[in-house]
């Protein structure tokens, strides 16, 4: 039974240790300025989640958290469960990512608005189970699809500008 105390022990001293690093504090500090009032973003939340709802009416809605990634994840999913990362969505003039040497256009993505549309496709993706034993093109091309009308259906009153990821020239051009 040591050795169980000792496992359970590593875990916290490592949750100590991020929690008192100072630079995370910072960014802590940051996302808190930056998002004081995540009203406005759980009620558009609720909003996909009722279109959701919809469309799979006995499915369970995911348990949503923010966190801080350190600028490593948007959104993710587990289980039961959605992540939304707020350091991946500070703004594109935020001095950090391009530091880290983020490619421009992942850069372009990291505001406000992206939050929604991230969650929902993140979301969606862990619905549609892909299949790894196909690799053709057109097999991701159709999963994608699939992908794509999901969030679609969830955010209807989204620019598809938003859900694809493209600015609005990118968006017209295709």
């Amino acid at each position: 039974q040591g050795g169980d105390k000792a496992h359970l022990e590593e875990p916290q001293k490592l949750l100590n240790i991020f929690v008192h690093n100072q630079s995370i504090k910072g960014l802590y500090d940051t996302v808190e300025k930056n998002f004081n009032d995540f009203s406005v973003y759980e009620n558009e939340l609720n909003k996909a989640f009722q279109y959701h709802q919809y469309c799979f009416p006995k499915s369970a809605l995911p348990k949503v958290y923010t966190f801080i990634s350190e600028f490593g994840y948007g959104c993710i999913t587990a289980d039961s469960m959605l992540g939304i990362g707020l350091d991946m969505f500070l703004g594109e003039h935020y001095p950090f990512y391009a530091s880290l040497q983020f490619p421009e256009f992942i850069i372009k993505r990291c505001v406000s608005k992206n939050i929604i549309p991230s969650a929902m496709k993140a979301y969606g993706q862990s619905l549609i189970a892909e299949d790894n034993s196909k690799q053709r093109l057109i097999d991701k091309m159709i999963e994608s699809g699939k992908q794509m009308y999901y969030v679609d259906k969830v955010l209807p009153h989204y620019a598809d500008s938003l859900k694809m990821g493209y600015s609005n020239i990118q968006m017209i051009w295709c």
